[in-house]
């Protein structure tokens, strides 16, 4: 659904990647009923270092909804203004990992003391199964599948958010569709590596 700039008031800033800054915001006019407290992702300009903002765009809008995706509920296109609307991720999510470090090169790091048990790590593991299967249904490749792209609250509920890296593939030869889906389960058996070296053993 597009909607004019207008009908948003925009507040303080909640974080910024490569591609835009992210605010919390509310409505000025409603008329469709969305929560009242909601999110906006503003794209930084035309071309990003991940690249085409309306392709960001698009790959996120055609995921969908998902219990472990940030809803996405309408965007806005104007001459000055391309963003993202969605839904204000509750407080109690925090990062599940950090980016690489020099040491850990393309693997994700941890906070010291992090960790999980059997159960719960399983749970993690789950929920991303679940969610790169429904990607797969929409032919949306994420492209960047890591643990710091993932939120988690205090009942291991996992939101992924950050397709700024995604891509949609429906229009490729099955043989291509077939390479990148092998990828991106490449990429969910590291996560899952990840997670479960997290498990403590006491």
């Amino acid at each position: 659904m597009q909607l004019p700039s207008s009908d948003i008031q925009c507040y303080e800033e909640l974080g910024q990647g490569a591609s835009g800054v992210i605010s919390r915001a509310t409505w000025l006019n409603n008329p469709h009923r969305f929560p009242e407290h909601i999110a906006i992702k503003i794209y930084k300009g035309e071309v990003t270092s991940d690249g085409y903002p309306a392709d960001e765009l698009d790959a996120c809008l055609t995921a969908g909804v998902h219990q472990n995706l940030i809803t996405p509920l309408a965007h806005i296109l104007e001459p000055d203004c391309t963003a993202l609307v969605m839904d204000l991720i509750p407080a109690d999510y925090n990062n599940l990992g950090q980016p690489p470090s020099l040491a850990s090169c393309t693997r994700d790091t941890f906070t010291q003391g992090q960790s999980f048990n059997a159960s719960q790590a399983a749970y993690i593991i789950e929920q991303m199964h679940d969610l790169v299967a429904h990607l797969e249904a929409k032919k949306v490749c994420h492209g960047d599948l890591y643990a710091h792209n993932v939120l988690i609250n205090r009942d291991g509920h996992i939101l992924f958010g950050d397709f700024g890296a995604a891509s949609k593939y429906a229009h490729l030869s099955a043989e291509q569709q077939s390479g990148i889906r092998r990828i991106e389960r490449r990429a969910l058996t590291y996560f899952e590596q990840d997670i479960l070296g997290l498990v403590s053993q006491s």
